[in-house]
């Protein structure tokens, strides 16, 4: 059994829940996470964070494509 989640990536997966329940169609980059994580997780883990979750099976990893770019 894997260990329990530590409370920086509780913290990281309570966002991008926020996130997604605001707007499900939308891809969430890892700037924008950061964002939201201000004062609890510092901006140079988050892409860490979010790749550890994915290998735990918690959230999606995808690269993305965007016009805008």
């Amino acid at each position: 059994m894997a260990p329990p989640l530590k409370r920086h990536h509780l913290a990281v997966l309570k966002v991008m829940y926020d996130l997604h329940v605001r707007n499900p169609e939308w891809v969430w980059t890892f700037s924008s996470i950061a964002e939201c994580c201000e004062n609890e997780v510092a901006k140079s883990d988050i892409r860490r964070i979010v790749r550890f979750l994915k290998r735990r099976g918690y959230v999606e990893y995808t690269h993305a494509f965007s016009d805008d770019d």
